[in-house]
C-alpha cells in the first residue's frame, strides 16, 4: 500500500489474486504493473500481532538505503490547458524495475524526490482522469534535476488502477476479478445524494430504492429489505450499522468531495475478506489530505424542497502532518407512501381508545433530514510509514426506512466511527470502532420504540513474504466483537446474552509463471455462536493472452454468518385483528431468534393432527391456562367461542358443544405479507435446527481486454450454488375450526344460510397455536429464522466502454441470471432473488478535460421480478429510466462549478396486462415502498 500522499491500496478482491496480499481485509502492496517489467528486490515486511486487548508491533527493519547523492524536483501540468495537476502520483524506478522514491504533486502541481543515488531512472506519473506518462531522468550527485511532465487528459481511463480486487494497485485489465471502478472525475461531475446513486448502471449491481436516500444494493441478486449481503467498506472499514448488519447508505458520512473513487467487485470473496462476502465488495476510497489541499464548498437545491450544504477542507502542517475536515446537511421531502396495514392497525388502536396525538402506529413523516461530519489526520513517519486516524458521525434526524418486519420511522439515529490505520509497504494493520444509537426511532406497524446502542470493534493485520521472485505468501488474521445493546426493545430476553466474537486467519499463495498466475488460498473462521470452524478455499488460474487481454478461471467458496437478528431477535412485529370487526384478538406476532437448541415441537397430545400440541390464550384455568399444552382439537375451546359470539349479539348457548368427531380441526400458517392464513398439513410442521452458516460456491470464467486503445470489454460467465439460506418464516401454525364440518354441525340447529355465515367467521379466527417448547411466549405466532435448502443459478455480466474521441465515450452493461424464483426450497418455502433476470444500461459521457465541461445521459432498464422478503411480497413491474446531468465552470465566478442533475427524467413501464410501454410520472423499485418520481437539482461548488 502506498504511503499517505499517494493512493492507498486497499482490500483484497475476490478472484485469483495475482499478488498475494490478502490480509485482514486490507493489504498494502506495490503495483503489479511495476512487477511485470523486471525482477524486484524482495523485502520482509513488518508484522503486527494484535488482539482485542492489546497490540504489539514486530518487524524486520528494511535494508539500509544507499547513501543519497542528488534529488529530482519539478512540475506536473495538464497537457491541454497547461494548468497545474495536483494529486498526481509519481515514482522513480531503476532500470531493473525497483522503485526508489515516491511522492505526489501538491495543489500547485509541484513535487520533489530527495536523497537519490546518482544514476539513470525512469520517472512515472499517473492520476485518474489522465493517461499515464513517463520520462527518463539522470540524477547527478549533489545536484537537483528540474523536470516538467505533461499529462494528457482522458475522460474515461481504459487502464484505470484498482486496489479492491487484489488488495493492491493493479490495472483494471490485470485485476483477477469481475471489477468496476468509478473514478474521481465521474463522481465530481455527477452530484449524488448517496453513493448508491453512482453504482446503479454497473453490471451485476442491483439497486432497489425505497426513497430519495434509502437504497438496498447487492451484486448478482438476493436483495432484501434492510439488506447487508454486500460487504461495503469505507477506507477498509466496515460501513454497515453494527449488530443489525444493514448497509444504510444514508448513514455513511462521506461527501462527494471526499471520494477518490468507488470500486465494486462482484462475486464471493471469503478467502480474501472473510465472512459476509457472498455478494461481493463495494469499497469507498477517500482522498488523502496531502493530495487534495484546499477548501471546497457546495450548495445544492432542487425539487421536493431539497437543500444540501457540504464543505471540505484539507491541509498540511509541514511535510509530515495532513488533516481533513468535512461535513454536510441535507433536507428534502421524500416521496410519500400510505401503508394500508399500518393505517388499519392505527384505526384499530384509535377505536380501542388510543390518543391520536401520541399514537405512533402508522404515524409516517416523509421528511428527510440528516447531518454528517468527518475528520482525518495523516502522520508520515519517514518515507515508508504512515499513521492515519479518522472519525466521523451521521445523524439521521428524520426519514422512513424499511426492515424485514415493516417500515420504521427513523428519528435522531446516530451512527459514528473511529479508525486507526498503520500503513507500510507490504504491511497493513488497523483497528476501528463502529457505534449506533437509534434515538427516538419506532416501528410503524406496532408503534414500538427501537433502541439500538450497538457497537463493534475490529482489529486486523497482514504480513507478506516473498521466498523467491516467482512466489508470494500472505498471512493474515482478524478479530471482531459485536455488542448489541437494545435495552430489550430488539433483543428482548436475549439482551444479557447476545455478544458475538469472530476470529479468522488465512494463508494465500501466488505462483507466477511465464504466461499465467496460479493462486491457491485457504481461510479458517470461528464464530462464537456457531459450532465448529468454517473453511473458505480459493483456486484460480489467470492467463495473460496478450499485453491487453486476460482470461481467468476461478473457484471461490464464501459464507455468511448468522446476524444478531437471526440469533437474538425478540421483538413484537404485529398483532392480529378479528376479520369481521377489526377488533384486536390475543394473538401477537413475535420475532424470536433461534436459540442454541433450536425450536422443537411437542407431538405427544393424542391422535389428532399427528399428536401435535397446542397452547391457547383462550384456555381457561380448568384446562390449565395459556401455558398448558392441549391436544390440537378446536372443539375443546367451544365455550370460548360461544362467549365471543355472545358479545357480538349472536347467542349459541343453546347449541351443545360439538365433539372432535363432529367438527374437525384445521391448521393454517400466517402469511405475514397479507395477514391471511394459508392451510397446511401436520407434516408441514418441522423442528427448527440451530443456525449455521450460509455458503456460496461460484465457478467463474472471465475475459477482459482492450482493442485499439479505444474499446475496453469485459465478460463474466458464472455458475453459483447456495446452501443453507437463512430466511425468516412463520414457524408456528394456528389451530382453526374446519369450516365445512362446522357449518354442517350448526345447520342442525340453525338455518343453513346462518350456519354457513357463522362458520365462515369462526373458521377465520385462530383458537390456538402449535408453539415450540423454546418459545418465550407460549401462544404468540412465532416468526423465526432457519437454514434450508440448496439452489443454483447461472449468470452473465458484460460491460464495454468505447472511446469515440478524446472527450466522448459510450458505456454499456448487461446482466442476466437464469432464475430469480425458487419454489419450495428444501420442502420448506419459496426463495426469491428479489432482483430481475435481465437488466442493462447505456451511458453517453462527455468530458473535455478534468475540470472542464462534463455531461452524461444514461438509460437504465430493469426487468420485472417477484419479491419475497419478510412482510414484503409481491411483484415489481419492469421499468426504464433516463437520467442526465451537466457540469461546467460557473460563469463569472472564478474556481466555481455549476452542476445540473436530473434523475428519473423519463420513466417508462408496461401498460396493463403487459401491453405497450408508456411514459409514467413514477415507478416502484420494491414492494410496499414509495413510487419514485422525477428529481431535479442544481449544485454550485466553490474551491477556495
Amino acid at each position: 500500500m502506498a504511503a499517505a500522499g499517494q493512493r492507498q491500496t486497499g482490500l483484497v478482491g475476490f478472484f485469483p489474486v495475482r499478488r498475494t496480499l490478502l490480509a485482514t481485509r486490507i493489504g498494502p502492496c506495490r503495483s503489479r504493473s511495476r512487477r511485470r517489467e523486471a525482477g524486484r528486490t524482495h523485502r520482509l515486511a513488518w508484522v503486527l500481532g494484535c488482539s482485542m486487548g492489546a497490540a504489539a508491533l514486530l518487524g524486520v527493519a528494511p535494508a539500509a538505503r544507499a547513501q543519497a547523492a542528488g534529488s529530482l524536483a519539478g512540475l506536473v501540468v495538464d497537457a491541454k490547458s497547461g494548468a497545474p495537476a495536483s494529486g498526481v502520483r509519481l515514482q522513480l524506478v531503476t532500470p531493473d524495475g525497483r522503485v526508489v522514491a515516491r511522492s505526489s504533486s501538491d495543489a500547485g502541481g509541484r513535487f520533489q524526490l530527495g536523497s537519490i543515488a546518482g544514476g539513470r531512472y525512469r520517472l512515472e506519473a499517473s492520476r485518474i482522469g489522465y493517461a499515464q506518462a513517463s520520462l527518463d531522468a539522470t540524477v547527478e550527485a549533489g545536484r537537483t534535476l528540474e523536470v516538467t511532465i505533461a499529462l494528457e487528459p482522458r475522460a474515461v481511463s481504459l487502464d484505470a488502477e484498482v486496489v479492491t480486487a487484489s488488495r493492491q494497485e493493479e490495472k483494471v485489465l490485470e485485476a483477477p476479478a469481475s471489477v468496476s471502478v468509478i473514478e474521481r472525475e465521474v463522481v465530481a461531475a455527477q452530484p449524488a445524494l448517496t453513493v448508491a446513486d453512482h453504482v446503479a448502471t454497473l453490471p451485476g449491481v442491483d439497486v432497489a430504492s425505497s426513497g430519495l436516500t434509502q437504497h438496498n444494493v447487492v451484486t448478482r441478486g438476493f436483495n432484501n429489505a434492510g439488506s447487508g449481503q454486500l460487504l461495503v467498506l469505507t477506507d477498509n472499514r466496515y460501513a454497515a450499522v453494527p449488530s443489525l448488519r444493514i448497509n444504510a447508505y444514508n448513514f455513511i458520512p462521506l461527501t462527494d468531495f471526499d471520494l477518490e473513487r468507488i470500486e465494486v467487485v462482484r462475486g464471493p470473496g471469503a478467502a480474501l475478506y472473510g465472512p459476509n462476502t457472498t455478494a461481493g465488495v463495494m469499497h469507498l476510497i477517500t482522498r488523502s489530505p496531502f493530495d487534495s489541499r484546499g477548501t471546497t464548498l457546495g450548495f445544492a437545491a432542487g425539487a421536493r424542497s431539497l437543500i444540501q450544504v457540504a464543505a471540505r477542507h484539507a491541509g498540511a502542517l509541514g511535510s509530515s502532518l495532513g488533516f481533513k475536515l468535512s461535513g454536510q446537511y441535507l433536507r428534502a421531502q421524500d416521496f410519500g407512501f400510505v401503508d394500508p396495514e399500518e393505517q388499519a392497525s392505527r384505526q384499530a388502536a384509535l377505536r380501542a381508545g388510543a390518543d391520536p396525538d401520541t399514537l405512533r402506529i402508522g404515524r409516517r413523516d416523509s421528511l428527510i433530514e440528516r447531518l454528517a461530519g468527518e475528520a482525518r489526520l495523516d502522520l508520515k513517519a519517514g518515507r515508508r510509514t504512515t499513521l492515519i486516524a479518522a472519525a466521523g458521525f451521521n445523524q439521521a434526524l428524520n426519514n422512513v426506512d424499511i426492515t424485514g418486519f415493516g417500515a420504521a420511522q427513523v428519528r435522531n439515529w446516530r451512527y459514528q466511527y473511529a479508525q486507526v490505520r498503520l500503513v507500510r509497504p507490504d504491511f497493513f494493520a488497523q483497528a476501528f470502532y463502529n457505534g449506533s444509537d437509534a434515538g427516538d426511532t419506532y416501528q410503524l406497524r406496532t408503534g414500538q420504540p427501537v433502541v439500538d446502542r450497538s457497537r463493534q470493534v475490529v482489529a486486523q493485520v497482514q504480513r507478506v513474504l516473498r521466498p523467491d521472485s516467482h512466489q508470494m505468501l500472505t498471512l493474515g488474521a482478524d478479530l471482531q466483537r459485536t455488542d448489541p445493546r437494545t435495552e430489550g426493545t430488539i433483543y428482548g430476553r436475549y439482551e444479557q446474552d447476545d455478544l458475538t466474537d469472530e476470529a479468522g486467519a488465512y494463508v494465500h499463495s501466488e505462483t507466477r509463471l511465464a504466461r499465467a498466475d496460479v493462486v491457491v488460498a485457504l481461510r479458517a473462521d470461528y464464530h462464537s455462536r456457531v459450532p465448529g470452524v468454517v473453511l473458505s478455499p480459493r483456486a484460480a488460474a489467470v492467463l495473460r493472452a496478450g499485453p491487453a487481454h486476460t482470461l481467468r478461471l476461478t473457484y471461490n467458496r464464501a459464507f455468511s454468518t448468522p446476524t444478531s437478528n437471526d440469533l437474538f431477535l425478540d421483538l413484537l412485529v404485529d398483532s392480529l385483528r378479528d376479520p369481521a370487526t377489526g377488533v384486536a384478538i390475543p394473538f401477537a406476532v413475535r420475532a424470536q431468534g433461534v436459540p442454541k437448541s433450536g425450536f422443537t415441537f411437542a407431538r405427544t397430545c393424542g391422535p389428532l393432527l399427528g399428536g401435535l400440541c397446542m397452547r391457547s390464550p383462550f384456555a381457561p384455568p380448568a384446562l390449565g391456562g395459556p401455558r398448558q399444552y392441549l391436544s390440537a382439537d378446536a372443539t375443546r375451546l367451544w365455550s370460548v367461542v360461544v362467549d365471543s359470539l355472545r358479545n357480538r349479539g349472536v347467542d349459541l348457548s343453546g347449541i351443545p358443544a360439538p365433539t372432535a368427531a363432529e367438527v374437525g380441526t384445521a391448521l393454517g400458517r400466517l402469511d405475514a405479507a397479507s395477514r391471511s392464513f394459508v392451510p397446511i398439513l401436520p407434516s408441514d410442521v418441522a423442528d427448527v435446527e440451530p443456525l449455521g452458516h450460509r455458503t456460496t460456491n461460484t465457478i467463474e470464467v472471465g475475459y477482459k481486454g482492450t482493442w485499439s486503445r479505444s474499446l475496453l470489454a469485459a465478460v463474466d460467465l458464472y455458475y453459483s450454488w447456495y446452501h443453507g439460506f437463512t430466511s425468516e418464516y412463520v414457524a408456528t401454525p394456528n389451530v382453526f375450526f374446519d369450516r365445512g364440518s362446522l357449518a354442517t354441525y350448526l345447520a342442525r340447529f340453525l338455518p343453513a344460510a346462518q350456519a354457513d355465515q357463522i362458520a365462515g367467521v369462526l373458521s377465520q379466527i385462530p383458537v390456538g397455536t402449535i408453539s415450540p417448547k423454546e418459545a418465550f411466549d407460549p401462544t404468540t405466532i412465532l416468526v423465526t429464522f432457519r437454514n434450508f435448502g440448496r439452489v443454483s443459478l447461472a449468470g452473465l455480466d458484460a460491460a464495454a466502454t468505447l472511446m469515440l474521441s478524446g472527450a466522448l465515450s459510450v458505456e454499456g452493461s448487461y446482466s442476466w441470471v437464469s432464475r430469480n424464483w425458487f419454489t419450495k426450497v428444501g420442502g420448506i418455502g419459496d426463495v426469491a432473488l428479489n432482483a430481475p433476470r435481465h437488466k442493462g444500461a447505456l451511458t453517453l459521457r462527455y468530458a473535455a478535460s478534468p475540470g472542464g465541461v462534463a455531461a452524461r445521459a444514461a438509460i437504465r432498464y430493469v426487468g420485472g421480478f417477484p419479491v419475497k422478503s419478510g412482510i414484503f411480497a409481491g411483484q415489481v413491474n419492469p421499468y426504464a429510466l433516463l437520467d442526465a446531468d451537466l457540469s461546467l465552470p460557473a460563469p463569472l465566478i472564478p474556481r466555481a462549478r455549476l452542476s445540473l442533475v436530473g434523475t428519473n427524467l423519463l420513466q417508462a413501464t408496461p401498460g396493463a396486462f403487459g401491453s405497450g410501454w408508456r411514459l409514467r410520472a413514477r415507478h416502484r423499485e420494491f414492494v410496499r415502498v414509495p413510487e419514485m418520481g422525477r428529481l431535479l437539482l442544481a449544485r454550485v461548488e466553490l474551491e477556495l
